[in-house]
């Protein structure tokens, strides 16, 4: 049985059959494309209002990447502890959280992030995910090959406060254009947001939890306690510094980055708080 390429194979590459088929695809292409942006809320305004960071025993891997790598991250953590993994009606809001330690200032692929779960040590139910994922899934860390680098990287524990934030809930459907738009225009409204209601000098610390089920996304602007979200790192400033130290002068990846990202299309869409 033949295809349609085969039938129009004699034809000349600008006939009017090719010209017709090639429009009919890029019209489909855009229209999915266009549909796929706004349901991922491309239009949708960033609204903040007052709340509180839950805080907890947090269970985590640490990541150097691009951060819309998080539902990656949360896709691995959730499968080490049973409770999903790549189906597409997973539930983790108020489980899986990530927490970004760098903003604006580091370039993309350089930005460090923690993906885990949020847990009370004190119950029972906190002490077993502490013990699967701390012992159980450390340890066959050591003796797997053929896992994905996220799933090689260990988890290590922290201790993150219960603190006041600037609250908001967008969009999200666990695609890669989602991704995007929560990395490019949701994160950097919130970085901005703590580091104007944050205590001065304070690294603005952004974290966020998602639900695939309920189709959205809560991210949170620290505003209370944020060098304790480091756990120990180094804040931004400090991180770049010494990337850069004993290396020449040459290409200023910090200064490139800052001229890439003043052509994003979402950079206006942060005035709308």
């Amino acid at each position: 049985m033949l295809n349609y390429h085969e039938l129009t194979m004699n034809e000349a590459r600008d006939s009017p059959a090719r010209r017709k088929q090639f429009l009919v695809i890029c019209t489909v292409m855009a229209s999915v494309l266009a549909y796929t942006a706004l349901t991922s809320g491309l239009l949708e305004t960033v609204v903040i209002e007052e709340g509180t960071y839950p805080g907890g025993t947090f269970l985590y891997k640490t990541v150097t990447s691009d951060p819309a790598a998080t539902a990656g991250i949360f896709r691995v953590v959730s499968k080490d502890l049973g409770i999903g993994g790549y189906r597409d009606d997973d539930n983790w809001a108020d489980l899986m959280y990530a927490v970004y330690l760098d903003g604006e200032e580091v370039p993309v692929g350089m930005r460090r992030f923690f993906g885990g779960t949020l847990v009370d040590a004190k119950t029972n139910d906190g002490k077993e995910t502490r013990r699967k994922l701390m012992d159980e899934v450390n340890n066959e860390i050591k003796i797997v090959d053929d896992d994905s680098w996220l799933e090689k990287v260990p988890y290590e524990e922290g201790k993150l406060p219960r603190v006041k934030a600037g609250v908001t809930q967008f969009p999200f459907t666990n695609g890669f254009v989602s991704a995007l738009i929560h990395t490019y225009k949701v994160n950097p409204i919130m970085e901005r947001y703590a580091r104007e209601h944050g205590k001065e000098g304070e690294p603005p610390i952004v974290s966020v939890t998602c639900s695939v089920e309920q189709q959205m996304c809560t991210h949170y602007a620290i505003l209370e306690k944020q060098r304790d979200f480091l756990l120990g790192r180094p804040d931004s400033a400090e991180y770049m510094a010494s990337k850069n130290k004993g290396k020449k002068k040459g290409i200023d990846y910090a200064k490139v980055w800052k001229g890439v990202k003043s052509l994003s299309p979402f950079k206006s869409a942060s005035s709308e708080l």
